[in-house]
């Protein structure tokens, strides 16, 4: 679990590996006007949105990060869920890429 979330804050980690970072940089791009309708492997070529996957790299690798172990799988997926609408986290919406 260490080494995945560390993954999130590589320098050298892809969109792959680095899905939170990924979204924070999107985030920012959209801002800044970045066509977003690219394939994420093109967007991580944009000189634009790269600097800016990298700084989001950078602001993973400084978060503190808190683990709650959930042995059963359906309590955990209930879970995952209650917590994203608790805590309104706007990066947990379950879509896949």
């Amino acid at each position: 679990m260490r080494e995945r979330i560390k993954e999130h804050g590589r320098p050298r980690s892809s969109h792959n590996s680095a899905p939170f970072a990924f979204n924070l940089a999107k985030k920012s791009a959209d801002n800044k006007g970045v066509d977003l309708s690219q394939q994420r492997s093109s967007l991580e070529k944009d000189p634009v949105f790269a600097d800016l996957f990298t700084q989001a790299k950078k602001r993973v690798s400084r978060m503190s990060v808190r683990v709650i172990e959930i042995d059963n799988p359906i309590v955990q997926t209930i879970f995952e869920v209650y917590a994203a609408m608790e805590l309104k986290t706007p990066y947990n919406d379950f879509e896949t890429h």
